[in-house]
Protein backbone atom coordinates (compact mmCIF):
# COMPACT_ATOMS: atom_id res chain seq x y z
CA UNK A 1 0.00 0.00 0.00
CA UNK A 2 1.51 3.58 -0.87
CA UNK A 3 2.77 5.70 2.22
CA UNK A 4 1.04 8.26 1.82
CA UNK A 5 -2.87 7.00 1.69
CA UNK A 6 -1.99 4.74 4.59
CA UNK A 7 -1.05 8.07 6.37
CA UNK A 8 -4.22 9.11 4.93
CA UNK A 9 -6.04 6.38 6.49
CA UNK A 10 -4.58 6.57 10.06
CA UNK A 11 -5.24 10.58 9.61
CA UNK A 12 -8.97 10.20 9.21
CA UNK A 13 -8.93 7.45 12.20
CA UNK A 14 -7.67 9.82 14.59
CA UNK A 15 -10.18 9.99 17.25
CA UNK A 16 -9.46 14.01 18.05
CA UNK A 17 -10.65 14.61 14.45
CA UNK A 18 -14.11 12.01 15.16
CA UNK A 19 -17.09 14.88 15.44
CA UNK A 20 -19.40 12.96 13.58
CA UNK A 21 -22.25 14.84 12.08
CA UNK A 22 -25.09 13.34 12.48
CA UNK A 23 -26.86 11.85 9.54
CA UNK A 24 -25.44 9.52 7.19
CA UNK A 25 -23.85 10.40 4.03
CA UNK A 26 -24.02 14.76 4.78
CA UNK A 27 -21.45 17.31 4.32
CA UNK A 28 -18.73 16.56 7.58
CA UNK A 29 -19.65 12.91 8.27
CA UNK A 30 -16.88 10.44 9.71
CA UNK A 31 -17.66 7.10 10.21
CA UNK A 32 -16.95 4.37 12.31
CA UNK A 33 -14.43 2.72 10.09
CA UNK A 34 -12.91 3.62 6.96
CA UNK A 35 -14.42 3.32 3.15
CA UNK A 36 -12.40 1.48 0.84
CA UNK A 37 -12.10 1.17 -2.69
CA UNK A 38 -9.91 0.15 -5.45
CA UNK A 39 -8.93 2.85 -7.62
CA UNK A 40 -7.48 0.81 -11.24
CA UNK A 41 -5.55 2.64 -14.19
CA UNK A 42 -6.90 1.71 -17.47
CA UNK A 43 -4.99 3.01 -19.40
CA UNK A 44 -1.52 2.56 -21.37
CA UNK A 45 0.51 5.50 -19.47
CA UNK A 46 1.33 6.39 -15.50
CA UNK A 47 -1.51 8.45 -13.70
CA UNK A 48 -0.98 11.03 -10.85
CA UNK A 49 -3.51 12.68 -9.24
CA UNK A 50 -4.92 13.78 -5.36
CA UNK A 51 -8.06 12.26 -3.11
CA UNK A 52 -9.28 15.24 -0.65
CA UNK A 53 -11.72 14.95 1.71
CA UNK A 54 -13.98 17.59 3.03
CA UNK A 55 -12.72 20.46 5.19
CA UNK A 56 -13.38 20.14 8.83
CA UNK A 57 -13.03 22.59 11.98
CA UNK A 58 -11.48 20.61 15.14
CA UNK A 59 -11.89 21.62 18.59
CA UNK A 60 -8.51 23.98 18.48
CA UNK A 61 -10.71 25.73 15.68
CA UNK A 62 -8.27 25.49 13.34
CA UNK A 63 -9.88 24.07 9.65
CA UNK A 64 -8.36 20.61 8.53
CA UNK A 65 -8.55 18.67 5.45
CA UNK A 66 -6.62 15.30 4.59
CA UNK A 67 -4.65 15.51 1.00
CA UNK A 68 -3.01 11.89 -0.42
CA UNK A 69 -1.54 12.58 -3.97
CA UNK A 70 -1.63 9.13 -5.35
CA UNK A 71 1.21 7.89 -8.82
CA UNK A 72 -0.16 4.98 -10.75
CA UNK A 73 1.80 3.60 -13.67
CA UNK A 74 -0.23 2.11 -16.52
CA UNK A 75 -2.31 -0.79 -15.62
CA UNK A 76 -1.53 -0.71 -11.93
CA UNK A 77 -4.56 -0.76 -8.80
CA UNK A 78 -4.87 0.87 -5.66
CA UNK A 79 -6.13 0.57 -2.56
CA UNK A 80 -7.93 3.82 -1.13
CA UNK A 81 -9.55 4.05 2.41
CA UNK A 82 -10.91 7.02 4.04
CA UNK A 83 -13.31 7.92 7.08
CA UNK A 84 -13.92 11.26 6.05
CA UNK A 85 -15.16 14.00 6.82
CA UNK A 86 -16.25 13.33 3.44
CA UNK A 87 -18.67 15.61 1.54
CA UNK A 88 -22.73 14.93 1.13
CA UNK A 89 -23.25 11.76 -0.10
CA UNK A 90 -20.35 10.44 1.22
CA UNK A 91 -17.65 11.74 -1.52
CA UNK A 92 -13.99 12.47 -1.90
CA UNK A 93 -12.59 14.73 -4.32
CA UNK A 94 -10.53 13.60 -7.47
CA UNK A 95 -8.39 15.50 -9.12
CA UNK A 96 -6.36 14.18 -12.25
CA UNK A 97 -3.06 16.25 -13.37
CA UNK A 98 0.22 16.51 -14.68
CA UNK A 99 1.16 19.72 -13.48
CA UNK A 100 -2.53 21.50 -13.62
CA UNK A 101 -5.45 19.87 -12.71
CA UNK A 102 -6.74 18.30 -15.95
CA UNK A 103 -9.85 16.33 -14.70
CA UNK A 104 -11.86 16.71 -11.31
CA UNK A 105 -14.96 15.05 -9.62
CA UNK A 106 -16.45 14.45 -6.87
CA UNK A 107 -17.00 10.57 -5.88
CA UNK A 108 -18.66 7.59 -3.55
CA UNK A 109 -15.77 5.08 -2.33
CA UNK A 110 -18.64 2.69 -2.44
CA UNK A 111 -17.31 0.72 -6.28
CA UNK A 112 -14.19 0.65 -7.81
CA UNK A 113 -12.92 3.80 -9.74
CA UNK A 114 -11.28 3.51 -13.43
CA UNK A 115 -8.83 6.07 -14.27
CA UNK A 116 -8.34 6.69 -18.67
CA UNK A 117 -6.36 8.67 -20.56
CA UNK A 118 -7.49 8.98 -24.09
CA UNK A 119 -5.32 9.95 -26.86
CA UNK A 120 -7.31 12.84 -28.72
CA UNK A 121 -7.21 13.63 -32.48
CA UNK A 122 -5.29 16.97 -31.65
CA UNK A 123 -2.51 15.22 -29.92
CA UNK A 124 -3.54 15.62 -26.30
CA UNK A 125 -4.56 13.28 -23.83
CA UNK A 126 -7.94 13.44 -22.08
CA UNK A 127 -7.91 12.18 -18.61
CA UNK A 128 -10.57 11.04 -16.91
CA UNK A 129 -12.69 8.88 -14.14
CA UNK A 130 -15.25 6.77 -13.65
CA UNK A 131 -17.03 9.28 -11.11
CA UNK A 132 -20.44 8.37 -9.27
Amino acid sequence: MNHALLILLLLLSIPAYAQTVAGEGKEGEITAAPICTDLTNRSAQTIIGTITTASQTIDTGDVVKHRSNFRLDAGAKQKICAAGPFFEGRRVALVLRTVIPLFECKTTLEREIFLDATPQDDGTTKLSATCS
